[in-house]
């Protein structure tokens, strides 16, 4: 029989490359022996089986049940309805990931691959395997019950029973003649089994239930006891119970409608701008007033929802502290939540830049997604996350499905649907922990996360699901965002600015300056008015630049609205409010307008609002050294001078883009392969 390094031998860089794409965790070996090697251990097979998508995984459970090697054929008769060329390349594929190989006749399954499928197709362990705890007097009485002669030992009896059963065509008939309720036993074991949970079965003291059903399948053999309270469908009744069709090949994929190309990009546009939004709202928030917190340490709902008052919900909220906190830009002290001095730069980075960082946090990160509004798990208090290991797995996953898909439009139970195809849920060890939260629900809160993120948009995998995942220039991507959508709304006489469909960025950012937006979705609506229009006339703006920008999207604009541009530029300003932090005060008011006068005093921020008095938005510790640089002889006004620091600034460097981890392993596969070859 062939070894793994013998089949490697024998292949061309083209497929040695496709196997260190399938299984990435092979890239870093050195060697076709290595490779081997490692491809052979538990670690890089329990990845190779977590990363199987459904249909192969059925096929290569299906072949570990055939006994020896086998063929196309031998696994086509397991469904009457199966395609022998869809099978032969689902064989093939098998066969590029080292988990079968070639054989005399036939191909086998690698030896350890068996171990790691306790329940393959669904069915339980062979007959002998199910009695180990089942005794002596027990077997023979199961063996005489078929008509067999008394066993000598309780092997012999084991293998007896195994002859008896081993027809799935004549068992299938006799078990046509089982009463009822005996039945329904044994189709309940292969549905939800093949292990049931029975109450007052012990193998051990011979105790049967006071189900009749369950009782009557121990007394005749068609299901073990195989341990205290629980019983086994073995493997040669579930064939029959399943004959001639053992199992359903779900190689074919499920047909889902297509999605508007055109719409795609401006949604994902809009839900990046959306959550930087949402982000730079709570460190706005945040930096006014902290956030208090519960006696238990975290930030309750009621202060959730008045955290995202205008930008979402509390589950929007939630999130957004959790991508705060997990870019280190928060501290929580007893009583309250900070933000450090370093959200306040994070804040004045590049779009392309922090949304990478965000994107970055969220695929390291471990802990359980926040929970959503009406999802599985109810909305707790923000800070009180879980950690369960399979979050940071399923986050990349998510990445990848998207990342690999076709322009396709799914909703959110469709994407679950296609993701269970290509990742069927954890079932490599029946002791494996599953965690609390469902592997169903538990996929549907990082769908979610993806959507805010705008790694999904309008139903579709965005062009920026298809940069993480290529390892392309975000950046560029996020830039040529901008101008694809809807480029024109419509203006009417009660001030309201309409777009049907998706408005492309640069548009929205123009239209957000002097509007208020009221409404988003299938429709875009943004109201005109004065408080709107101050905005943009605090930017220093004015009447002649906005109504060019009205007419450039809205073509003509109605009378109304005109008259109120310049109606709020001529109101605009005749109520003026200042911040003064220190004053000034100059026994000579000729000092004082001298000094405002030299370079550099344009720095300190001072106006002079009476004759030598004059106010400034620095501390007075801040003014005091400054005017001294000026030649003033300045002191603090108090009983004690206040100490004056001198302090060197740090320089300021430009912060690099972000790294993203390795999702694509393509283009290592491709180097490593040429340099194996």
């Amino acid at each position: 029989m062939p070894t793994l390094h013998d089949q490697l031998l024998q292949w061309d860089t083209a497929r040695l490359e496709r196997l260190l794409t399938l299984r990435p965790d092979l890239i870093e070996e050195r060697s076709l022996e290595q490779i081997a090697l490692t491809a052979g251990r538990v670690g890089s097979l329990y990845a190779a089986l977590r990363d199987l998508p459904a249909g192969p995984r059925q096929v290569l459970e299906a072949a570990s049940l055939l006994s020896g090697p086998f063929t196309v054929a031998d696994l086509a008769a397991l469904d009457l309805d199966s395609d022998a060329g869809l099978l032969a390349r689902v064989v093939e594929d098998l066969c590029d990931r080292l988990l079968l190989l070639p054989h005399v006749g036939g191909w086998t399954v690698v030896g350890p691959v068996r171990q790691y499928l306790p329940h393959p197709l669904g069915l339980g362990r062979g007959i002998v395997a199910c009695l180990e705890h089942t005794g002596y007097y027990d077997l023979v009485n199961l063996v005489q019950a078929y008509g067999g002669a008394r066993p000598r030992s309780g092997l012999a009896a084991k293998q007896a029973l195994r002859d008896a059963l081993c027809d799935p065509a004549a068992l299938s008939e006799s078990l046509s003649d089982l009463p009822e309720d005996v039945l329904a036993v044994l189709r309940r074991a292969d549905v939800e089994g093949p292990v049931l949970k029975v109450p007052g079965v012990d193998p051990f003291t011979g105790q049967l239930p006071d189900d009749p059903g369950v009782r009557g399948a121990l007394l005749i053999g068609l299901i073990a006891a195989v341990g205290v309270g629980r019983v086994e469908l073995p493997l040669e009744v579930g064939l029959a119970l399943r004959w001639p069709a053992v199992t359903c090949w779900g190689l074919a994929p499920a047909p889902v409608p297509g999605t508007q190309a055109h719409q795609v990009a401006p949604a994902c546009a809009q839900q990046v701008d959306d959550l930087l939004g949402l982000l730079d709202a709570v460190v706005g928030a945040l930096t006014i007033r902290p956030l208090p917190l519960l006696s238990s340490g975290t930030v309750g709902v009621k202060e959730l929802r008045a955290l995202a008052a205008g930008r979402g919900d509390a589950a929007a909220a939630a999130y957004a502290l959790r991508i705060l906190n997990d870019l280190q830009l928060l501290t929580s002290t007893r009583k309250e939540l900070r933000l450090l001095a370093a959200a306040k730069s994070w804040v004045g980075q590049p779009a392309a830049t922090r949304w990478l960082e965000v994107v970055r946090v969220w695929l390291a990160s471990s802990s359980l997604p926040p929970a959503r509004a009406g999802g599985a798990r109810p909305l707790k208090p923000a800070l009180s996350w879980d950690d369960d290991q399979r979050s940071a797995l399923l986050r990349r996953q998510v990445v990848r499905l998207l990342g690999t898909s076709q322009e396709l439009a799914y909703d959110e139970v469709g994407w679950l649907e296609l993701w269970a195809r290509r990742w069927p849920e954890d079932r490599l060890s029946a002791t494996d922990s599953r965690g609390h939260v469902p592997d169903r629900d538990l996929r549907a809160d990082v769908l979610h996360e993806a959507q805010l993120l705008g790694l999904v948009a309008d139903g579709a995998a965005s062009p920026l699901a298809r940069a993480v995942y290529g390892g392309e220039d975000v950046a560029a991507v996020l830039e040529s965002l901008g101008d694809q959508g809807q480029q024109a709304v419509r203006a009417q006489a009660d001030m309201t600015l309409v777009c049907t469909g998706r408005p492309a960025r640069s548009m929205k950012r123009a239209l957000d300056r002097v509007a208020a937006l009221e409404q988003s979705g299938q429709a875009t609506i943004w109201r005109v008015s004065e408080q709107s229009l101050a905005t943009a006339y605090d930017e220093g703006d004015i009447p002649a630049a906005v109504l060019a920008m009205l007419e450039r999207y809205a073509g003509e604009v109605p009378q109304s609205m005109a008259y109120l541009v310049g109606d709020a530029h001529r109101r605009h300003g005749q109520v003026r409010v200042g911040t003064a932090t220190s004053y000034v005060v100059v026994a000579d008011d000729a000092m004082l307008q001298d000094a405002l006068a030299k370079k550099g005093a344009k720095a300190l921020g001072l106006t002079r609002i009476a004759p030598g008095v004059a106010v400034s938005m620095l501390t007075a510790t801040a003014t005091v050294t400054a005017l001294r640089d000026l030649g003033l002889a300045a002191v603090a006004e108090g009983a004690r001078p206040v100490p004056v620091p001198r302090t060197a600034k740090a320089p300021s460097r430009a912060r690099p883009l972000p790294a993203l981890p390795e999702l694509d392993p393509t283009c290592r596969a491709r180097e490593r392969a040429a340099g194996l070859r």
